[in-house]
């Protein structure tokens, strides 16, 4: 597969999610209502007082220019892997549980959502970026474990390892654990999530 085949066959994996919900309250600091109304397929629900104001959603295709990264990499380390940024580029969506980790949101506005999602905890992403780790999503289901790029652990094309953090010894003992590595590069990750929604 190009990787436009890749970043494809990966959004529409993306979209297969059941539960692709979205809680008012969820929304990371500084990612408004408004913001991500164009993901939404129906208006915010509000008639249950107990429940925050939920509505379903769907991937939306874009097309951000490439210079908007400049501006995201001077909030994020990086570069993170080619294949990761052409994505971030043609795709907005919500945070969606994808079998082997959890995609951390990228709302609009273009990369502002993503950089919201990516330091909306603080103290993870300052421990995180010290040791050179971007996280880009979670553990399965209720896993708070962070899903990182290692941006020690480069290949010759500039992909990155793939690995997972410990999330309570970075907030109870500010130290990094690496309790698994997930994939030898996004790309492989990208392949086997593919794979695996598409069993032969």
């Amino acid at each position: 597969m190009t990787d436009t085949e890749l970043v494809d066959a990966f959004i529409r994996e993306i979209g297969k999610s059941e539960d692709q919900t979205l809680f008012r309250q969820f929304l990371p600091e500084g990612v408004a209502p408004e913001d991500v109304a164009p993901l939404l397929t129906e208006p915010w629900h509000e008639e249950d007082p107990d429940v925050s104001p939920w509505a379903p959603w769907r991937p939306l295709r874009v097309q951000t220019p490439p210079d908007v990264l400049k501006a995201f990499y001077e909030r994020v380390p990086g570069p993170l892997p080619s294949l990761y940024e052409r994505l971030i580029l043609t795709c907005h969506w919500g945070e969606v549980d994808l079998g082997e980790f959890r995609l951390l949101p990228n709302f609009p506005p273009a990369l502002d959502g993503l950089v919201s999602a990516i330091q909306n905890d603080a103290f993870m992403f300052r421990v995180l970026s010290s040791h050179k780790l971007v996280q880009f999503g979670k553990g399965p289901d209720v896993d708070y474990d962070p899903v990182c790029f290692d941006l020690n652990q480069r290949s010759a094309d500039g992909d990155c390892a793939i690995v997972k953090a410990d999330h309570e010894e970075i907030l109870i003992h500010e130290r990094l654990r690496v309790v698994g590595v997930l994939a030898s590069s996004f790309r492989e990750l990208v392949r086997r999530t593919i794979a695996s929604g598409n069993p032969v």
